[in-house]
């Protein structure tokens, strides 16, 4: 479970795993809200693609964000469209820092707002990374059970 605790040698709040406390449902709800009224009050102008993917979606797959990372920029993108494309932010093209940091608080939204969805997708990670060991039947059942969730959506 994700808590935050005050960095006595800076002054600023970082992510540690320790069992203490939860983010509250209301909290994640108004952190979410707040960062979408942010989003349109800067781009009034909505396409048809921004109405169709989820809030908080990443600008490259236009999907939920799968290990979300948000960069110096502000922006939000799934580490693996990161990784595929290092030229840069997908939305505004500012340098990718060294270290791709997961964003514990939006992760934590999209287990909260889109559980199967991220079940299905930490399920498709699994496999991928039996496929990558030469685990095949293993990486098969995987990608079966991904497939029946994605039925039941």
């Amino acid at each position: 479970m994700l808590t935050m605790q005050q960095d006595a040698s800076c002054g600023v709040s970082t992510a540690r795993q320790q069992p203490v406390c939860r983010v509250p449902h209301a909290r994640l709800r108004h952190l979410a809200s707040a960062m979408l009224d942010s989003v349109l009050a800067v781009s009034p102008a909505v396409t048809v693609t921004q109405l169709c993917s989820p809030p908080l979606s990443c600008p490259q797959c236009q999907w939920i964000p799968r290990r979300p990372v948000t960069l110096p920029c502000g922006h939000t993108s799934c580490r693996s469209c990161l990784l595929t494309n290092q030229h840069g932010c997908p939305k505004c093209g500012s340098a990718l820092p060294q270290r791709l940091e997961t964003n514990v608080m939006v992760k934590a939204a999209v287990e909260k707002w889109w559980p199967k969805e991220a079940e299905k997708e930490r399920v498709k990670e699994e496999a991928a990374l039996l496929v990558r060991n030469h685990l095949l039947e293993q990486a098969l059942d995987k990608y079966t059970t991904a497939l029946q969730l994605d039925k039941v959506n």
